[in-house]
C-alpha cells in the first residue's frame, strides 16, 4: 500500500488562490499551472460511522473521465504537520454516484479493508462537491509536488436539506523529497502567511460542517 504524504491549510478568501494562480515560483521552486477540474467524492461508511471513528476514510471520486475507490488509514502520527497514511485506490468505472459499491464489493476490490467493515453495510455518508484548481512544483522539469486549491460544498444524505461551504489548500508529495515538502512548507508560510492544520481530512470537516459528529 503507498504513503500519501501531504499538509493542509485553511484558507478564509479566494485571494491567496488567485495570487497563487498569478505566480511562476515560490522562492526557488518552479510552478505549472494546470487548470481547474469538477470533483465529486462520495465518502462511504457504516451506520455508526466505524470508518471515521477509526480515523479511515473510504470514497469513491468521479473526475473528468475517471472514477476510482480510495482507501486511507491512520495518519502516522497525530501531532505531526505533514499528514502521512498509507493510501489504496484502484479504478472502478462500473460505479458511479448514483451507484455505490456494496461493502462486498468493495472487499473483493480492496481485501485490505476486509477486517475494518466485514460484516456490515456501507451507504453514502458525505458528499464533496469540490472545484479544484490544480498547480505543480517542478523539481528538474519533473512534477514534484501538487498544490490543490479547493472550493468545496459538502452534504449528506444522512442530514437532508443542509450544506455547508469550505475552502482549503493542500501540498502534497508526488516525486519529490519529504525534505524537499519541508523546504516548501516554509516557503509557502512566508509568502501567503498562513498555518497548517493539524491532522485535518476533508471527511471530517464535512461530517463536523454538518453536524453529524
Amino acid at each position: 500500500m503507498a504513503t500519501e504524504r501531504e499538509v493542509k491549510y485553511q484558507v478564509l478568501d479566494q485571494a491567496l488562490f488567485r495570487r497563487l494562480g498569478a505566480m511562476d515560483h515560490i522562492g526557488d521552486f518552479a510552478l505549472e499551472h494546470t487548470g481547474t477540474v469538477d470533483i465529486v467524492t462520495v465518502y462511504l461508511d457504516t451506520p455508526d460511522l466505524r470508518l471515521y471513528y477509526g480515523h479511515c476514510a473510504l470514497r469513491l471520486r468521479i473526475m473528468a473521465d475517471r472514477v476510482f475507490l480510495s482507501y486511507k488509514g491512520p495518519a502516522a502520527s497525530s501531532d505531526s504537520l505533514i499528514l502521512e497514511r498509507p493510501e489504496e485506490e484502484t479504478d472502478t468505472p462500473a460505479f458511479s454516484e448514483h451507484h455505490l459499491p456494496t461493502a462486498i464489493q468493495v472487499m473483493e476490490l480492496m481485501p485490505s479493508v476486509r477486517d475494518l467493515i466485514g460484516g456490515t453495510e456501507l451507504s453514502a455518508a458525505l458528499r464533496c462537491s469540490d472545484r479544484r484548481t490544480l498547480h505543480y512544483v517542478l523539481h528538474q522539469d519533473e512534477r514534484s509536488y501538487e498544490i490543490a486549491c479547493d472550493t468545496v460544498i459538502f452534504t449528506s444524505p444522512r442530514r437532508p436539506g443542509c450544506r455547508a461551504d469550505a475552502m482549503e489548500l493542500e501540498i502534497e508529495q508526488m516525486a519529490g523529497s519529504l525534505e524537499g515538502l519541508e523546504n516548501l512548507m516554509r516557503a509557502f508560510e512566508t509568502f501567503f502567511a498562513v498555518v497548517p492544520r493539524h491532522s485535518s481530512s476533508k471527511y471530517r470537516d464535512g461530517l463536523s460542517a454538518l453536524g453529524l459528529i
